[in-house]
């Protein structure tokens, strides 16, 4: 058996642990690993930010603002749904692996070219020429990214959070000091391009270090049709999502120009951004976890409701002091020429707040196998965002967040929890279960934020370090007083006994 666990003769059927005990300690240690590595992730983005906010303009912000939907939505055909398919498959052959690591290799090399291609469309969308070169050099993220997305999905089907942790912080790290070293240097738009470039660089090296599968010469497995079957409805449901996630930038780019797409891109990876990477580890844990435990429904149910509990800790209370103190936080950390996005920042952060939970109902359908219905409500969510961004552009950028924010309240949320609970060992009421312990301690938390910005009304980046530790410490404190806080954190506590066994 080599690094990954993968027997090297030519077909295997993956070993199917049922002891629980092991289960648990890897998810703890990977939950842990991922913690950790995407705590440091949030510090590296937060702070890089805010340096280059400082080096560059809305306007250098909104040139490469311009190209980034074109590419996302290029690049989400060409992961194939590898990881889902790779982590909810019970047997693997190494020609199947071969055939899967050859079939992403051509598909991102043939995106990439279509990618570049697409640079004068682009620049006629916009009325920007600059965007041209741009593109073409940022197309070329996409071949790279073929030659280690599986040795990641392996990685990741055999819960080595570690190595991907790993992997994360060293890319995010790299990718950073380029591009600050290179604004430094006044490459302007082009540090964040080369900045981007490093990533994938890293990530093939990284992956091909650490994971010792190696492919043979090309070849195709006819067995991997319902592994690219299962990859379809997941790259269906990517593209649903990443449409409802970049429509925006591509509506504001067009209709409002650079300066206010800078303005709103910058509003949006601040908050977005920095949520997504907390969110990331929780997921990475909680699908392959959950895909081994669905045939034990209490197991799965309670696992569900613990790792969801863990990630709406983690997120909810930040989130709130932003959407309080947002005007204080952007003027303190950004500067002022960045004043206009407060209020962009805050609506985001406002429709954020249930982010966490949305997040969890696609780890339901992804670990039950139900790419399907996932695909099919996914569509339904991105068509209502695109709806309600057209309709939002008329005020503004700030219109575009605020219409988008309600919409996820009053329609989205509601309609995807009925349709993840209709079947599958969750409930909606073990949606409830699962918030409903922390509604007390955020109001009880955000009271006192809103109190005590209201006494120290200096903006010092002080005030904004103390406002995030009083949200925290006040939500903590309230939630050890409620019996179902209480056992949430007994049981988080208990759970440190694992990373103690060999």
């Amino acid at each position: 058996m080599n690094f990954d666990g993968i027997p090297t003769q030519t077909e295997f059927v993956e070993e199917n642990s049922h002891d629980i005990e092991h289960l648990r300690r890897q998810s703890v240690g990977g939950a842990l690993s991922t913690a950790v590595s995407q705590g440091l992730r949030f510090i590296i983005s937060v702070g890089s930010q805010v340096i280059l906010a400082r080096l560059l303009e809305p306007a250098q912000f909104g040139l490469v603002a311009m190209v980034a939907p074109v590419l996302g939505f290029v690049t989400l055909f060409s992961s194939l749904g590898l990881l889902q398919s790779v982590v909810q498959r019970p047997t693997l052959t190494q020609s199947q692996l071969n055939s899967l690591f050859w079939a992403n290799v051509f598909v991102s090399l043939a995106l990439s070219v279509l990618a570049a291609a697409t640079a004068p469309f682009v620049a006629a969308l916009y009325h920007e020429p600059r965007t041209i070169p741009i593109t073409i050099a940022l197309s070329t993220s996409i071949a790279l990214s073929g030659f280690s997305m599986l040795q990641i999905a392996l990685m990741n089907r055999r819960l080595q959070f570690t190595l991907l942790a790993i992997i994360d912080v060293a890319t995010s790290l790299l990718a950073v000091v380029v591009t600050v070293v290179l604004a430094l240097n006044g490459f302007g738009a082009w540090s964040l391009v080369y900045g981007q470039l490093t990533t994938p660089v890293l990530s093939i090296i990284l992956a091909w270090i650490f994971s010792s599968w190696r492919p043979s010469r090309p070849g195709f497995d006819p067995e991997i049709g319902a592994m690219l079957r299962t990859g379809v409805h997941v790259s269906g449901t990517n593209l649903a999502g990443y449409l409802s996630s970049s429509f925006d930038n591509v509506l504001v780019g067009a209709v409002r120009g650079k300066v206010e797409l800078g303005y709103y891109d910058r509003a949006y990876r601040f908050v977005v951004q920095p949520l997504g990477q907390l969110q990331a580890p929780f997921g990475r844990v909680a699908v392959p976890l959950l895909a081994k435990l669905v045939d034990r429904p209490d197991l799965y149910r309670t696992s569900f409701i613990r790792i969801s509990q863990a990630m709406l800790a983690s997120a909810t209370p930040g989130l709130f002091t932003v959407i309080i103190i947002s005007k204080t936080i952007v003027l303190t950390v950004l500067g002022q020429k960045w004043a206009a996005i407060a209020p962009v920042i805050e609506w985001l952060c406002i429709g954020a707040i249930i982010s966490p939970v949305n997040s969890t109902i696609f780890w339901l359908f992804q670990s039950q196998g139900r790419t399907k219905e996932q695909l099919q409500w996914g569509g339904g969510a991105m068509m209502l965002n695109v709806l309600t961004y057209i309709i939002g552009i008329h005020w503004g950028v700030v219109g575009v967040a605020r219409t988008s924010a309600l919409s996820v309240y009053l329609i989205q949320t509601p309609a995807l929890l009925w349709a993840v609970t209709r079947s599958g060992p969750v409930t909606y009421r073990s949606i409830i279960h699962t918030i409903s312990p922390f509604l007390i301690p955020l109001l009880i938390s955000g009271s006192a934020i809103f109190f005590f910005s209201q006494i120290f009304k200096a903006q010092t980046i002080l005030n904004v370090i103390f406002c995030f530790f009083i949200s925290y410490f006040v939500f903590g404190v309230v939630l050890a007083i409620e019996p179902s806080g209480r056992k949430f954190l007994l049981e988080g506590w208990k759970l440190r006994t694992l990373l103690r066994k060999p």
